[in-house]
């Protein structure tokens, strides 16, 4: 993606580099794949909670390092970001004093069925094959690319409210889901008084 190296210079030029941000999700034991052929891009069907920021910082005594995984088809796609592998890490994960949270399911919790090895295909065309043969779309990547790069920003600032973004614009849609105490709890099957006491809900 040559498009997103100017935007992340600026994001870098504003904020100092954090250890903790990586992409890709090694504790996952796979990693996520595209959105397969079919997907819709609009992701889990669930209301819209309210929103709270997240800084996803370290815990004490060691924590998972953020992941932003994204994936597209030929104009569909998501943005996933999430820290923590384990459901059971998730306990107590909205911070009750300043209403922010420090700990997100990974993209591997959110959406296991991105992990699912889709069937074997032939080689795949580089970007420019597959826009010239109308396998994806010619701004995909670019739309890929802010949505991901506003993450980064937003995280780098400690103010991102969202944990996951789904976009298909054959249909003209993006919606977001917000870092969110129950919407968290649903994800980790825990109980969301577990997730954030009942001190940090508004």
């Amino acid at each position: 993606m040559q498009n997103a190296e100017p935007v992340l210079d600026v994001i870098r030029a504003r904020h100092r580099a954090r250890a903790d941000v990586i992409t890709g999700e090694q504790g996952a034991g796979k990693l996520a794949c595209s959105v397969r052929e079919g997907a819709d891009g609009k992701g889990p069907r669930l209301g819209v909670p309210r929103r709270r920021p997240t800084s996803l910082c370290r815990r004490a005594g060691g924590g998972d390092a953020s992941r932003l995984v994204n994936g597209n088809g030929r104009n569909s796609g998501q943005v996933l970001l999430g820290n923590t592998v384990r459901p059971e890490a998730l306990r107590r994960s909205f911070i009750p004093t300043d209403g922010t949270c420090e700990a997100l399911p990974s993209p591997s919790l959110q959406r296991p069925d991105l992990l699912d090895a889709p069937p074997e295909r032939q080689p795949q065309p580089d970007c420019a094959e597959a826009i010239a043969d109308g396998v994806q779309g010619p701004t995909i990547n670019q739309i890929v690319a802010s949505i991901a790069a506003s993450y980064v920003e937003k995280l780098l600032a400690g103010t991102c409210r969202w944990m996951a973004s789904y976009f298909d614009f054959d249909d003209g849609t993006l919606r977001c889901l917000p870092a969110d105490p129950k919407l968290v709890a649903d994800i980790a099957g825990l109980h969301p008084n577990a997730v954030a006491p009942p001190a940090a809900r508004r």
